[in-house]
């Protein structure tokens, strides 16, 4: 009886039809719907197919990708006239990620009710899919980096979307180095070239390196890469460098108004200048250079004076006078603090420092 009854009720929906503006014109016009979010989706993404027959109050929808064919089968119900209006004219199908091409999308419709039967195809349409577009491109600072020198990533994009910084995510296996990014939403686009993070990679031994680049939209997926190789071009280094990096401005916090400028290079050589006051309370500044590591915390070297002419007035090199006044030592207890030894003009002293902190 109750397979008699739905076949009569198909029947004479069929033969009578929905009456004109009744709900059973959903979709609008009598066309099937067929949507895709984004419109064009890339290689790398999952999209959406937004899908709706003319007549049936749709359900739900589910896509299986077979070659270049996506079938979408959607689950719906018909539209009966006199009956209230449907509660959803379509529905959504996730699809993907899949190879970039040109796809037919088949949509039908499969009706729950009586005896289990087929889908009925109700219309097609045609769907591309774009090859992932390189958005982005990595730049390693320095290009040519040597033994132990910071080494930096800039991800610089055009046209894209922006990396979130807090989702940046580093790791390394072997000689690869993999960057983890997320897109900041919503996407936005840019004009040009924007440099979007500068990511550090650390310090590196001689040997050749490579940076791979996962952006996620939807899914991981590689965009770039970029290779580089660090050299040992300092071959006379005494085999005490440290691997602490000491560059920094460092104080005596109980005695403000002096202080210790350190630029630590990736040779064998550290550049310090003193700025500190004489007897009579006027401002000299003293540089250490040049000197030698004899440990990894320990670094001796000459201490010099330098005299010029006025900042403010036309420079003559005949005035600029460079003169040994003594020896120094600075010797590190950690990363954040030490000790600086000097023999200076004939004052010997110590004072203990630390970094300046910002």
């Amino acid at each position: 009886m109750q397979r008699l009854f739905w076949i009569l009720t198909v029947f004479l929906y069929a033969v009578a039809g929905p009456s004109a503006g009744q709900s059973a014109s959903c979709p609008n016009n009598g066309k099937p719907v067929f949507g895709v979010i984004p419109a064009t989706p890339s290689a790398s993404q999952q999209f959406t197919i937004t899908v709706g027959a003319p007549g049936y109050q749709a359900m739900s929808a589910a896509a299986t990708v077979q070659g270049n064919w996506i079938y979408v089968a959607l689950t719906a119900v018909p539209v009966f006239f006199g009956e209230p209006p449907p509660t959803s004219c379509s529905t959504t199908a996730p699809v993907g990620p899949v190879p970039a091409g040109s796809y037919t999308v088949i949509l039908s419709v499969l009706v729950p009710l009586g005896p289990p039967a087929s889908p009925v195809f109700i219309a097609l349409t045609s769907l591309t899919v774009a090859t992932e577009v390189q958005d982005f491109s990595v730049m390693i600072l320095p290009s040519n980096p040597v033994i132990l020198q910071p080494v930096v990533a800039r991800l610089v994009t055009s046209q894209t979307c922006l990396v979130d910084s807090r989702t940046l995510r580093l790791s390394q296996n072997g000689s690869t180095i993999r960057i983890d990014a997320q897109a900041v939403p919503p996407c936005i686009s840019t004009s040009g070239p924007v440099v979007t993070q500068d990511v550090s990679l650390g310090q590196f031994p001689p040997g050749n390196f490579d940076v791979v680049l996962f952006f996620t939209r939807s899914t991981p997926t590689q965009v770039v890469s970029a290779h580089f190789s660090v050299a040992d071009t300092y071959p006379t280094k005494t085999g005490q460098f440290p691997l602490v990096n000491y560059t920094d401005h460092w104080w005596n916090s109980l005695e403000s108004g002096w202080g210790l400028s350190i630029m630590q290079h990736p040779s064998d050589r550290l550049f310090a200048v003193w700025f500190v006051y004489n007897q009579t309370g006027q401002p000299v500044w003293y540089t250490l250079q040049p000197g030698t590591w004899t440990g990894p915390t320990i670094y001796t070297g000459l201490v010099y004076k330098t005299t010029g002419p006025y900042y403010g007035g036309p420079f003559d090199p005949r005035q600029v006078g460079i003169t040994q006044v003594g020896t120094a030592t600075l010797s590190f207890t950690d990363s954040n603090s030490g000790t600086f030894s000097y023999t200076v003009e004939g004052v010997t002293g110590s004072k203990s420092i630390t970094r300046l902190p910002f």
